[in-house]
């Protein structure tokens, strides 16, 4: 019978220190999200920045019979994202989207405000690939969402796919939400 000593046990402590680091390093660099979101993302030629400033989480999808979120994402304690891509076709009027979702999903109170901030031209191309980035800061309806900040970042290329970001928050925000994805650059 052996007798496990603590000079064994120090020997033993370097390779599961190196075992253990390694796992979590691999476990970080693969961000996994929903095998549909992947297949969105790749199908229309988006590229998903990995937020180094948090962990994100999948979260099970939200059920709401007006929106159907292709992943949900949660970053515990006070941030949720919801993300909806929507294939361009010829019914689809990004404008008349962007203004049903916000309809949709902002309080109906009247001292409520909703900003709009539209980038210019160049600089949505420049930036997100896109033919139009716009962001919108809001207040959700509490049937939406807990949380009391809300942002949509609506990112839209023609031809390829619309697309809503919605970050639900408490607190500040960090730079990631600034631009979290864009449209591959070979796409324009």
């Amino acid at each position: 019978m052996k007798h496990f000593t603590f000079g064994y046990v120090f020997q033993l402590f370097p390779i599961l220190i190196i075992l253990l680091c390694s796992s979590q390093l691999s476990a970080q660099s693969d961000f996994l999200y929903t095998k549909s979101f992947s297949k969105k993302i790749k199908k229309f030629n988006l590229e998903f920045f990995q937020p180094v400033e948090r962990w994100m989480k999948v979260s099970p999808v939200k059920e709401d019979k007006y929106l159907n979120y292709d992943v949900v994402l949660h970053s515990p304690p006070n941030v949720e994202v919801r993300i909806l891509i929507k294939k361009d076709h010829r019914r689809l009027f990004p404008n008349v989207e962007i203004a049903t979702l916000i309809a949709h999903i902002s309080t109906n109170d009247d001292d409520a405000v909703i900003e709009f901030t539209q980038y210019p031209s160049r600089y949505a191309l420049d930036h997100y690939g896109a033919d139009l980035a716009l962001y919108a800061d809001f207040e959700p309806k509490e049937s939406f969402s807990s949380y009391p900040r809300g942002r949509i970042l609506i990112l839209y290329k023609e031809g390829e796919a619309l697309v809503n970001y919605i970050i639900l928050y408490e607190g500040q925000l960090d730079q990631y939400f600034k631009m979290p994805l864009k449209f591959r650059r070979e796409t324009y």
